[in-house]
């Protein structure tokens, strides 16, 4: 009877170990669980790295598109500057030319009292010769602005200095050239001036 009694004690806490409730959680569980947050974890890392991308490339996309702008002010600066040169050099081809017409048509009036215009004529075209390469440096010019900048694509801004460099120096040449030429006008003028003022000679008479 003891031993029955006995028996059943030690039956009792074995049949409410193999009742005891699971906590509901199995390793697969656990491990579906860590898999879980890992992918939560590298989305969220995506994510960040995603707008740093966006974030950048923006500031790349405005960064360029300043520097298009800058580039494009300075071709318009480029352009208008030296337009506006070449259209003060062009009037100041044609008040030369002018300035030869007069000239010319004084050394005819003269001719007909019969004196010797020729050295006057040699400046004059002399002064001709030097308008001309000043017309074709404003041409060549006008040739250059246009191809530095009707391009396909935007010049940069080293080739809009190198552009600007370039038809400075040719604007210089036609400036020589129309100085040159204003200066064999005005030897022309005083060639013609000593054909008609009177001798010392004839001033002792």
């Amino acid at each position: 009877m003891a031993l029955m009694a006995l028996g059943f004690f030690v039956a009792v806490p074995v049949a409410y170990a193999d009742d005891e409730p699971s906590l509901g959680v199995s390793s697969t569980t656990l491990e579906e669980r860590r898999e879980h947050r890992e992918e939560e974890r590298e989305e969220r890392e995506e994510r960040r790295e995603d707008r740093r991308e966006d974030r950048q490339q923006n500031l790349e996309d405005r960064r360029e598109d300043r520097q298009e702008k800058l580039t494009n002010e300075l071709g318009g600066r480029i352009q208008n500057h030296i337009t506006r040169f070449v259209r003060i050099l062009g009037a100041a081809i044609e008040r030369v030319e002018k300035f030869i017409t007069r000239v010319d048509a004084r050394a005819d009036e003269l001719d007909t009292q019969g004196k010797n215009t020729a050295p006057a004529r040699a400046h004059l075209v002399t002064a001709e010769a030097e308008l001309a390469l000043a017309e074709a440096a404003l041409v060549e010019i006008q040739a250059d602005l246009t191809a530095g900048l009707a391009t396909t694509t935007p010049p940069t801004r080293d080739e809009l200095k190198s552009l600007f460099a370039d038809t400075k120096e040719t604007l210089n040449e036609a400036k020589e050239h129309i100085r040159e030429a204003f200066k064999a006008v005005r030897e022309a003028v005083e060639a013609l001036k000593e054909l008609v003022e009177p001798d010392d000679s004839e001033d002792d008479d």
